[in-house]
Formats: structure tokens, sequence, C-alpha cells
């Protein structure tokens, strides 16, 4: 098998199957894949709270993916206790690596004051980030934004 992240998530397999003991899974991307099995219910039970188990491994090696499934979980309370400043932590450390869904979920909370103050211009800030990569909710929202001169000014040739 010449593909090592295919080989890994075989191994995390077959360690789940035969319950192998001392099977120690390192890499962040396989812990991803094996958070996602958990949390989609894929060849395991679905069970959130393994699920955030797995994310967070992968998250607290810097993986971008698994800490913006990490903050999701954290901002529906799923597998974790609700807690918009930890969603908020973790989809901030996956913008910052400029994961245009994580740099979204972060101008949302901006804008919401979830987790953070609110604050229009911030939320702006994100909403942008995440557009110039071609997210289609970020531009919808940042041309909202241009519409209603909310954290910019109004400028209705932004929005057309």
């Amino acid at each position: 098998m010449n593909n090592p992240t295919k080989f890994l998530k075989h191994l995390l397999i077959f360690c789940s199957l035969f319950a192998v003991s001392g099977c120690d899974i390192r890499d962040p991307e396989a812990q991803f894949q094996e958070g996602w099995r958990y949390d989609n219910g894929e060849g395991v039970p679905q069970d959130d709270r393994e699920a955030v188990k797995w994310y967070r491994l992968a998250a607290e090696q810097g993986l971008a993916r698994a800490q913006l499934k990490l903050g999701s979980m954290y901002q529906k309370g799923e597998g974790a206790p609700k807690d918009h400043k930890e969603a908020t932590k973790w989809y901030r450390l996956a913008a910052e690596q400029k994961l245009a869904h994580a740099q979204f979920n972060l101008g949302l909370m901006y804008l919401k004051g979830e987790g953070v103050p609110k604050d229009s211009k911030e939320a702006a800030k994100w909403y942008r980030l995440a557009a110039e990569q071609g997210l289609a909710d970020a531009q919808y929202n940042l041309g909202l934004m241009y519409d209603n001169g909310e954290g910019i000014p109004q400028n209705d040739k932004a929005v057309s």
C-alpha cells in the first residue's frame, strides 16, 4: 500500500474492529479520520463524545480540519458541553491556517457575539478572508454587510 494516509486509516479500522491493545496512532490525519468515523457512525456506532476525543487529538497537533470540527462540536454542544468560547478558540486556530469554513464560522461568531464580544468589523474581516477563497456563504454574508453598512462602509457597488 503506497498511500500512508490510506494505510493509517486501514490500521485504525483494524485496531477498532479487533480491539488491538497498544494500538497507538499518533498521526493527526488518522486521528481525524477516526473522529469522523465516530461522528458519522461509519463502521462504528455513532458517538459524539468519542468523535470529540479523536478530533481533539488531531486538533492539538494543529490539523486545521480537526480544529474546525472540534469548534463545531463545542458550538452545537455535541459530545462536549456547549461552549462558544471554546468553539471560537478552535475556529480561530483553523482560520489562522487559512481554512475558509473556519474563517466563515469565526466571522459568524463575531457577528452574533458568541464566545467573543460582538464586533461587526472583525466579522467582516473574517468573512472577507473566506470570501476571497471562493466560499459562497461568506461572499453572501459579506455582501449583506456592505449592503447594510454593517461593520464596513455601505457600498452598493461592492454588492452588485
